[in-house]
């Protein structure tokens, strides 16, 4: 399915699920905590300062509160580098799924030359569901996110649970490497404990 049928064809397959997105325009606040597990503030979820290969470089809290927050890790190997940063933050109501999804999707979208490479339903972020969640992949070509910018691919995912307040997105660009040797970030996401989110 093509980017610019997102916005027809998801919303039959996930109606009724409301979600948002991390906030925009509000001021951020970076956590300066090195290492250690680091407990996301409204949710409770506890994210490691490592996970196998992966190893977090920052955590950011988007609203005062610090009900919307962005951490990111990074991991190096012998194919390029992957740089993943997983949003926790509130749903809100009457904002559709499919909506919030390709709004994502648009942003990366317009960097120049961005070009979708595929669409697919991927597990929730503990794989304990395989069809959950919706990711899109894009060709960036060198120079599009700023000068001097390698070639990437870039994953957009975004888990809209039916129970729990609460949605899981991520960011995941790999830097060097091809598709097929793309790290997957459910290996990260898998390792963490989701269930304080869903209750």
């Amino acid at each position: 399915m093509k980017f610019t049928t997102l916005t027809t064809g998801l919303p039959l397959a996930i109606a009724g699920i409301a979600v948002s997105f991390p906030s925009e325009g509000q001021a951020q606040k970076r956590i300066e905590q090195q290492t250690g597990p680091w407990k996301h503030r409204g949710a409770g979820v506890v994210f490691p300062d490592k996970v196998g290969q992966f190893e977090r470089t920052s955590i950011t809290e988007f609203s005062s509160d610090g009900r919307d927050a962005g951490v990111r890790y990074k991991l190096v190997n012998d194919g390029g580098t992957l740089s993943v940063t997983i949003f926790l933050y509130p749903k809100i109501k009457g904002v559709n799924c499919a909506e919030n999804f390709a709004d994502g999707a648009g942003l990366i979208a317009k960097y120049p030359g961005a070009q979708e490479n595929r669409f697919w339903i991927s597990p929730s972020p503990d794989r304990s569901r395989s069809s959950a969640a919706l990711s899109i992949r894009f060709d960036v070509p060198e120079n599009s996110t700023g000068e001097g910018h390698q070639a990437s691919l870039s994953d957009l995912y975004l888990y809209c649970p039916a129970k729990g307040d609460w949605l899981v997105k991520y960011r995941a660009t790999w830097f060097g490497g091809t598709a097929e040797n793309f790290p997957d970030p459910l290996d990260l996401t898998s390792a963490i404990d989701w269930r304080p989110a869903e209750r």
